[in-house]
């Protein structure tokens, strides 16, 4: 927080170990109630053009503001008019997911059970250690008896504040799980892997994660990795895989506005084999697309 000047705040995003500018902020209010506080910031234009998310109940529920509390929905700044009883309400770039709404996740369809003697065809684990000693979340769910004829790997948060690629990879699990056809098919055919924190401390600890000093964990996907879990990746998927790999799916999320803020898009691979099977993916989501997020 830089300053406070009657009913304005200037803050200002912790970047702490990035190289150059980036966006992500998350903060708390107390004493505010029956205020109207405009929250601005000194660092450029860090406001999505959803406006900032909020939760009135600590972090266990958010929704979008909207971008009519925006300050000319210039990105800059924000106002929010608390209510009177209001207590503290945290605002943030996008909605939060840490570990505890990852075990609140696997709480939740943990007790599933599907019909007759079939059984809940799910197992959590750990890939590995953290640098700062945190169990990293694994995941298998599917055809778990080994005779699958497709392996499928999902990972996200290699930038720890990519925070909504989380709940999309909850989709996906719960996809794997469904009591429907796919489902079905799915769990008969494939052995999903996930992994829903590569940088782990970087989650836990409100860092922003991209461009991090002196590389971020998505960019130490190479032969000398220096994070533990890129590491533990690296060993993992082609043990795991036994050729029999049929997607890897790193979920990102996209940009902060404009263009790039507006589309789901993949990045292209520079390999042209890879890209080959991009485009045959592409044609695959395009064709069986069904909810409200348009695919081209």
């Amino acid at each position: 927080m830089e300053k406070v000047e009657g009913d304005t705040v200037l803050l200002r995003q912790d970047i702490r170990d990035t190289e150059g500018f980036w966006f992500y902020w998350h903060f708390r209010v107390r004493g505010a109630a029956g205020r109207k506080l405009t929250f601005s910031f000194a660092n450029e234009k860090p406001v999505g053009v959803r406006g900032p998310a909020f939760s009135p109940d600590e972090g266990a529920t958010w929704r979008w503001a909207g971008t009519e509390i925006q300050d000319g929905a210039s990105g800059k700044a924000f106002a929010f008019e608390f209510p009177p009883a209001s207590g503290p309400v945290r605002f943030c770039f996008g909605m939060p997911y840490t570990g505890m709404d990852w075990k609140a996740f696997l709480d939740r369809i943990g007790g599933r059970a599907f019909a007759g003697d079939y059984k809940m065809p799910m197992e959590a684990g750990t890939l590995c250690a953290s640098r700062k000693g945190r169990p990293v979340e694994m995941l298998r769910a599917g055809r778990l008896d080994g005779g699958a004829p497709f392996r499928v790997a999902v990972t996200c948060r290699h930038r720890a504040c990519e925070m909504m690629a989380s709940y999309a990879v909850e989709g996906i699990i719960e996809a794997v799980l469904a009591e429907d056809r796919t489902g079905k098919w799915l769990r008969e055919n494939v052995e999903l892997l996930a992994i829903p924190f590569v940088d782990k401390d970087g989650v836990e600890e409100g860092d922003q994660g991209k461009n991090r000093r002196p590389r971020d964990h998505n960019r130490d996907l190479r032969d000398d990795p220096i994070y533990p879990e890129t590491r533990a990746i690296l060993d993992l998927l082609p043990k795991w895989g036994e050729g029999r790999l049929a997607a890897a799916l790193d979920m990102h999320c996209p940009g902060i506005r404009g263009e790039w803020s507006e589309h789901i898009y993949q990045v292209g691979s520079q390999d042209p084999k890879g890209w080959a099977e991009q485009r045959k993916f592409a044609a695959a989501l395009e064709a069986v697309a069904r909810g409200p997020l348009p695919y081209r």
